[in-house]
């Protein structure tokens, strides 16, 4: 048995986190005879499974679904966060292959290069932008990524 502050430290959970998971109904310790919180080795199991669940991404409220929960809603709320890792998942991919191609790019500047943003993954970003202005005091045009920086920079 271990006390709160010892549990606290154990786990990487500040204390008053152990006390609102204990308010919320994820943690239920038992109690000495000062009435002090004491935790055992099924408190240490389930406070590694929240804080496993909170990694992936569950709310305090689907973990208590999964802790708790009626089985049905459990398996019909595990079922929906999968499907929303699954399109995470997808998103992340496509971020790993965008910056994979931008590391090996043979274009000098991102926006040169050639590689359709769809390519990835991903959906188009923005709509062409407008026309590059006209040269001022008869300069040389710029080029295509100093216009764009021009732009962008204004």
């Amino acid at each position: 048995m271990a006390t709160i502050g010892e549990t606290s430290e154990t786990h990487h959970v500040p204390a008053h986190v152990l006390r609102h998971w204990e308010d919320v109904g994820l943690l239920h310790p038992s109690r000495n005879r000062a009435g002090h919180r004491v935790y055992g080795t099924e408190d240490d199991s389930r406070i590694r499974l929240i804080q496993c669940a909170k990694a992936a991404g569950m709310s305090l409220e689907q973990i208590r679904v999964m802790l708790t929960g009626d089985p049905t809603d459990r398996v019909r709320m595990l079922r929906g966060h999968a499907e929303r890792l699954e399109r995470r998942a997808a998103e992340i991919a496509a971020s790993r292959r965008m910056v994979a191609h931008a590391v090996e790019c043979p274009a000098r500047d991102c926006p040169d290069c050639a590689a359709p943003h769809t390519s990835f993954g991903f959906p188009p970003a923005r709509t062409p932008s407008p026309a590059v202005p006209p040269p001022l005091n008869g300069d040389s045009a710029p080029e295509p990524a100093q216009a764009r920086r021009l732009r962008f920079n204004a």
